[in-house]
């Protein structure tokens, strides 16, 4: 064979081991039962040796048979190998998500970042770091749980205060124990003074996530913002008094002609009066009363046909005793007028809320996940109060 047909079948040879090529999921998982779940099997069929494999769409491998699928090149869409016997899979060849809870490569990554803890622990043990002598604030809140964890006898043989574990959660103050009895379950540590601040949080994150159906009706009416319900009501109703003022009791005014006429009649009204006190004779007195009554009825009229307008004070008085009236109605008044039920929620004082909710079920009940308890520890003159969430 010539040099030229040689080099060319060499570079004829990389080409080919470099090709990819497309496998449709479903025809993967079938590959897979054809070589009894050990996919880098795959690689060495004829069709597939020196290929790169591409997994054209979405991959769901559940199956404990299945121990690897290092066949597998690239996964185009996502791959999901959940409670799989897989291993390990490089995540960067999936292009969409990778899903493996509860497989082998989940429990090795478990595996590893539990013994990641211990060492951090005991790394803390060896300078007894917690010593609660030294009144750090860690050293304090780890006391209270240990102490709790002893009391209710959840301590194995020879487990200490080091196998509680930190966990950086915002700013809260929870911890993982990994004793082995409950194991890894999740605790709070609260001091006295952060309880009120925690409740009134888990109050509005819980609302914000599941609106007024987090609490009972009567929270809610017990705690509405009243001022800004009265706001809300005049507001509502502005437009329809202003545009119908005497439907709200507010009455026209004088225009300031009628009030100069009046003044006039009042002023003759007066005369007449003084005149009469005066007359000597009955002829001069029945023509006086029938002045005055004549003059008293022009009064009268204007007084009953005014022609202003309307006094802005008289306004704002109809709008306040509106709102008034309509306070006790604000619960119904929302659904008949169209609002959204949630919108009530813009009217409510959370933290009247969260001391009702405090003063009638406990702390306990917004912040221990587990069974609502609060169990109090007093640690250097401090009390704690210590909560499982799960």
């Amino acid at each position: 064979m010539s040099i030229k047909n040689i080099i060319k079948k060499v570079l004829l040879e990389e080409t080919e081991q470099n090709q990819w090529v497309e496998v449709d999921p479903q025809d993967y998982l079938e590959l897979l039962k054809y070589v009894d779940g050990n996919g880098a099997m795959i690689s060495k069929l004829p069709q597939y040796k020196n290929k790169k494999i591409a997994i054209n769409g979405d991959l769901k491998i559940n199956s404990n048979d299945v121990k690897n699928i290092d066949s597998i090149d690239y996964v185009q869409g996502n791959l999901d190998i959940s409670y799989s016997g897989i291993e390990h899979f490089d995540k960067s060849k999936v292009k969409g998500s990778f899903y493996n809870y509860n497989s082998k490569m989940f429990h090795e990554e478990e595996k590893k970042k539990l013994q990641k803890k211990y060492d951090y622990l005991e790394s803390l043990r060896q300078e007894d770091s917690w010593d609660v002598k030294n009144e750090e604030d860690v050293s304090e809140r780890t006391e209270a749980l240990y102490q709790h964890l002893k009391s209710e006898g959840h301590l194995g043989e020879d487990e200490d205060k080091y196998f509680i574990y930190p966990l950086n959660y915002g700013r809260t103050k929870m911890y993982e124990w990994l004793g082995e009895n409950i194991f890894q379950s999740e605790w709070e540590v609260y001091r006295d003074d952060e309880l009120d601040d925690a409740a009134y949080d888990y109050v509005t994150n819980l609302i914000d996530d599941v609106g007024l159906d987090a609490f009972r009706d009567w929270i809610y009416e017990q705690n509405l913002d009243k001022d800004a319900v009265r706001q809300f009501y005049r507001e509502y109703y502005e437009d329809v008094v202003y545009d119908n003022p005497e439907e709200y009791g507010v009455k026209k005014q004088l225009s300031s002609e009628q009030i100069k006429f009046k003044e006039v009649f009042q002023k003759k009204l007066n005369n007449l009066y003084n005149k009469l006190q005066q007359a000597t004779t009955e002829e001069e007195k029945e023509s006086l009363e029938d002045n005055i009554n004549n003059t008293k009825e022009l009064i009268q009229d204007i007084d009953d046909n005014p022609e202003g307008g309307y006094d802005e004070d008289d306004i704002d008085d109809a709008l306040t005793n509106l709102a008034e009236d309509r306070l006790d109605n604000f619960f119904e008044d929302i659904k008949n007028f169209g609002f959204e039920k949630d919108f009530i929620l813009d009217y409510i004082d959370l933290k009247g809320v969260t001391e009702d909710v405090v003063r009638h079920d406990g702390y306990g009940a917004l912040l221990n996940g587990y069974d609502g308890s609060d169990e109090e520890y007093e640690i250097n003159g401090t009390t704690y109060h210590v909560m499982r969430q799960n």
